[in-house]
């Protein structure tokens, strides 16, 4: 017990002290292969997207090829994981406490979504930012029927996405006080979104600098048009 417990407190150390040394676009990556010895996994996806729409913006996959997020979406209607993970945030749900084995691998959704890749045992958990409607999503997937998630692995899920979650979001805003923020006035702000105006990354005060001066405006989003090149938009520190 006590051997995996300093195991745990060195995967955390390594997430929070070398993510800044970690290349960007590679983080996602790094962090999993860092969580792998402590919860074995053969493939994993972790994705990033929106609570209004619960869709993938941005996803890393490792041991499973690019179209599986496709057709894990294509799925979702079907797919008996998503209200229990939906009503269970933070809290890991394995497929196994969703439907019986017989019944599972019987299914439309098993023959679509996971019989191609060979997943047969599913471990996720999502993580929903409340101001900003962010979701992150961690599954972790086996290819062996016998290799069933115990309960001391659901245990260490749970503690460990916490602090996967919250070092990529780390991580990623010291890149950017290192190119950006650095660069501009004391007190500033930043969000990373997409052409729509969504949030992909976003820092508490930069939300506090939109509930300021845009009152009642859906946060999930910018609440004005994204600027166009070389037109600047600033908002008191934004």
């Amino acid at each position: 017990m006590q051997a995996a417990g300093q195991a745990f407190d060195s995967f955390v150390s390594e997430l929070y002290r070398s993510g800044l040394y970690v290349p960007r676009e590679g983080s996602r990556s790094w962090a999993l292969h860092c969580l792998k010895p402590l919860i074995p996994f053969d493939a994993a996806l972790w994705g990033s997207g929106n609570v209004r729409n619960w869709r993938f913006h941005t996803t890393t996959l490792v041991g499973i090829p690019e179209e599986y997020p496709r057709a894990l979406e294509e799925t979702r209607p079907i797919n008996p994981m998503i209200p229990k993970i939906v009503t269970n945030l933070d809290t890991p749900v394995d497929m196994e406490d969703c439907v019986p084995d017989r019944k599972f691998y019987a299914s439309e959704f098993y023959e679509r979504a996971f019989k191609p890749f060979n997943i047969q045992r599913i471990l996720s958990t999502a993580h929903v930012e409340p101001r900003s409607g962010l979701v992150s999503l961690l599954s972790l997937y086996r290819f062996s029927r016998k290799a069933s998630f115990t309960e001391a692995e659901k245990a260490l899920h749970k503690r460990a996405t916490f602090h996967l979650f919250l070092a990529a979001s780390h991580a990623y805003f010291l890149h950017l006080l290192r190119t950006f923020i650095e660069e501009r006035e004391a007190g500033g702000a930043a969000a990373v979104v997409d052409k729509e105006g969504a949030f992909h990354e976003v820092q508490p005060r930069f939300l506090d600098l939109l509930e300021k001066h845009f009152k009642g405006k859906r946060l999930s989003r910018l609440p004005f048009p994204i600027p166009s090149p070389g037109e600047a938009r600033t908002v008191e520190g934004l």
